[in-house]
């Protein structure tokens, strides 16, 4: 292999190695800072669409695996709740933030809407 081609590989692999090393696609602070600027609807939508998106993907996993569920929303809970009560768990727990997102919306939900047992 040529030295050129063989550095033009290694260029393109460092990024997607540095990416891939991070584990997550968005960390707590980086979903907190969206959630929290309400004049940009871009991030609003990112806010709610990734707290809803996880709360909806973990409930569809345990369905599909048969397992206990951990997290139990009722019906007659608003989006907005959820989204909220998320934030809320974000805010108060600033010294996690720099855990991947996902990690930490599901603690959210599983700490405010536990399964009665």
């Amino acid at each position: 292999m040529k030295p050129l081609t063989l550095l033009a590989i290694l260029a393109l692999l460092l990024p997607a190695t540095a990416w891939s090393n991070s584990g997550a696609w968005i960390t707590g602070s980086e979903l907190l800072t969206a959630c929290e600027d309400k004049r940009d609807t871009y991030k609003q939508g990112l806010c709610v669409g990734y707290i809803i998106g996880a709360a909806d993907s973990t409930t569809i996993w345990e369905l599909w695996q048969d397992i206990s569920s951990n997290i139990c929303i009722s019906s007659d809970i608003e989006i907005g709740d959820v989204v909220d009560s998320t934030v809320k768990h974000l805010q108060s727990n600033q010294r996690d933030l720099n855990f991947d997102a996902s990690s930490l919306v599901l603690n959210a939900l599983i700490r405010n809407y536990p399964c009665e047992e």
